[in-house]
């Protein structure tokens, strides 16, 4: 009863949560914390109902887990088609940024809307009311985005667009549903964003960055790719880039006793094929002042050819080429930096020919 008449006179959870915080109701009595003991317990009834699941990540660290077979229920349960941050950032795409529209839909929803709301307080009115499906798909067939729009929408996502509008609304939900939020925590330092992008500015995921902002034209993703990655080594993996003089040079250098270590970023929408920038890293290394030990290729993928190649250049020279996605560089300074958040990365693990080995290195 309780309930509906929340809904009645428009109490959403957001609202009731504040009204209880200001009489020193929420989260318990006198406004005080849930204790950790009486988390776990309720964490224990949920998992013994087998509504989450505990794992353990390969950086040791616990996360509760809806299983996906039954996650779909609970979202039905809780009125919940689409994540916080993806629902925000849905609601800024210009296809449903428009005034007049939103006023239709929150209408539609039967919900009263105050006389001189902007655009800013109807997007919030539909977060504390509406799910996604309705403000783009509305409550009829006839209702919301006609397909015109929706493919349109589709296209500028680089989603397949075409289909029933159903079908086109489930990709738009599904892609807005899926955007990674980036919590910011030097907020002098921007290279930090780039980095929590690091595989999509290898693979050079145009459209994903463009709309998670990263990015504001093609050309940004080589540079931002260089950038974080001096940002991983500097932050991540606590070993100092050196400065660099001149153009002709690979896109980083790090000290190695006393050699060098040499990284270049290669940002391609398909795999790398060593053989065809071999003549370029040759050049890089023979340039060098002092010796390369090693020099590392960061990229999304490569070809088959490109380790047979690695071998064949450490039999006539003397420094070994390493091959490494961006994947597995960032997923080796996540684990390095919770690990060991005060020390250096020790740079002899990258002594290895060919494809990189994460075997080979203890963390």
């Amino acid at each position: 009863m309780i309930n509906k008449i929340k809904k009645r006179v428009g109490i959403t959870r957001k609202i009731n949560n504040i009204t209880e915080a200001s009489i020193g109701k929420y989260p318990k009595p006198e406004n005080a914390l849930h204790t950790k003991d009486e988390i776990n317990k309720v964490r224990r009834i949920l998992q013994s109902k087998g509504l989450i699941v505990s794992v353990r990540d390969s950086n040791n660290i616990d996360y509760d887990v809806i299983p996906e077979e039954i996650a779909k229920t609970i979202r039905d349960i809780y009125r919940i088609d689409i994540k916080k941050y993806g629902f925000e950032q849905l609601l800024q795409s210009k296809y449903v940024r428009n005034k007049k529209y939103l006023i239709k839909m929150i209408e539609k929803a039967g919900i009263t809307i105050p006389k001189y709301a902007l655009i800013p307080d109807l997007q919030n009115i539909i977060k504390d009311n509406m799910i996604a499906h309705e403000i783009i798909g509305g409550f009829s067939a006839q209702d919301g985005l006609d397909r015109g729009a929706l493919s349109e929408w589709c296209t500028s996502l680089d989603l397949t667009a075409y289909g029933s509008k159903p079908e086109m609304i489930e990709r738009i939900i599904s892609y807005y549903d899926n955007l990674k939020q980036v919590i910011i925590e030097d907020t002098a330092d921007e290279r930090q964003v780039y980095y929590e992008f690091f595989g999509e500015l290898a693979t050079r995921n145009y459209s994903l960055l463009r709309e998670q902002g990263v990015i504001s034209k093609d050309l940004d993703c080589e540079h931002y790719f260089e950038q974080a990655t001096n940002y991983l080594f500097e932050k991540k993996l606590r070993v100092k880039p050196l400065m660099m003089a001149g153009t002709e040079h690979a896109d980083g250098t790090l000290s190695f006793n006393d050699k060098l270590i040499l990284w270049d970023n290669k940002s391609k929408e398909s795999s790398v094929h060593l053989p065809d920038h071999i003549r370029q890293f040759d050049r890089y290394i023979t340039n060098s002042e002092k010796r390369v030990s090693v020099f590392i290729v960061i990229g999304p993928s490569f070809t088959p050819e490109s380790a047979a190649e690695c071998a064949k250049y450490s039999m006539l020279h003397e420094t070994l080429i390493l091959l490494i996605t961006a994947d597995e560089l960032k997923e080796l300074a996540d684990r390095w930096s919770i690990a060991h958040p005060d020390e250096a990365f020790p740079l002899g693990f990258f002594k290895q020919s060919g494809r990189f080995n994460k075997e080979l290195i203890a963390i």
